[in-house]
């Protein structure tokens, strides 16, 4: 009997022409597997068994495939494929096929090191603004940025993974007024509050805490057991200055950091182009 956080998935394991060939992720509303179609590989996104049935996870699915369309040709997945499929005890599943990425995930960068490498958090700080300023453009936020989402391609550049949480101008809604979507780690006090109610600047925020993450080799504001608990913290104090941390940091980038995970986000960045310029700017 498989169990909530299995994939749902037909016996012949071969889902819209795509055969499975083994796990990449495990999530609790979602697991990515790797699939095969024409001898290349490819990432296979499907719902639990948990959620294989639960409407509101299928229409986030949809969505997601229509964001990717959308964001085609910018620092995200490549469209592959989206579709349903039935299983012998669920039918009109649905699933999303994207390009398999060359690189590590930003955790797997960030094991490696024994020291917090500032020039690599420059690099990953620099390559998150240019991809939310491809995003933002097109009405879309992610809501759910955080180092397992981004990936270190071989080729130096970045870029951002799974949009199931996104939100954009054009596509409906789907998290209900006052309620919370995201990760209690990296999400913005407002986000929060009332995770519909966001714009980019809850994207500059998490960005700027995974700047800060990997300057310092520290989070903030790690291991909130709720919202509630999560917002506390972010009122109770802000964090102490990435110089502080680690004198390599220096001051003009620390206070490039320090300005996007501010609470107030009237106080951050107005938008991702403007974040940039002031990070090229404290960079020399």
């Amino acid at each position: 009997m498989p169990s909530n956080q299995d994939p749902a998935l037909p016996l012949s394991a071969c889902v819209g022409g795509f055969q499975v060939a083994d796990l990449l992720v495990s999530g609790t509303r979602a697991v990515w597997l790797r699939a095969r179609k024409d001898g290349k590989l490819y990432v296979l996104k499907v719902p639990t068994h948990g959620y294989a049935r639960d409407d509101t996870w299928r229409r986030r699915m949809a969505r997601e495939a229509d964001l990717l369309q959308l964001l085609a040709g910018g620092p995200f997945p490549t469209l592959i494929a989206a579709g349903v499929y039935d299983t012998t005890d669920a039918a009109d599943i649905p699933y999303v096929v994207t390009d398999l990425p060359d690189g590590l995930p930003l955790p797997d960068v960030r094991a490696r090191q024994a020291s917090p490498d500032v020039a690599l958090a420059v690099r990953v700080l620099s390559g998150l603004l240019e991809a939310l300023s491809f995003a933002h453009a097109r009405g879309v936020v992610h809501r759910n940025l955080k180092p397992d989402k981004i990936t270190l391609l071989r080729a130096g550049t970045l870029r951002i993974e799974d949009l199931q949480l996104g939100l954009g101008a054009a596509t409906p809604a789907l998290t209900r007024q006052g309620s919370f979507v995201g990760s209690l780690d990296y999400s913005a006090p407002e986000q929060l509050s009332d995770a519909h109610s966001v714009d980019g600047r809850a994207d500059l925020y998490a960005a700027g805490l995974i700047a800060y993450e990997l300057m310092t080799h520290t989070h903030p504001y790690a291991g909130a057991s709720n919202e509630r608990d999560a917002m506390f913290r972010r009122k109770l104090d802000h964090p102490e200055s990435a110089s502080r941390r680690n004198p390599a940091v220096g001051e003009p980038l620390a206070s490039v950091v320090s300005k996007l995970v501010a609470h107030d986000r009237d106080a951050r960045p107005a938008t991702a182009d403007a974040a940039l310029a002031a990070l090229r700017f404290a960079a020399g």
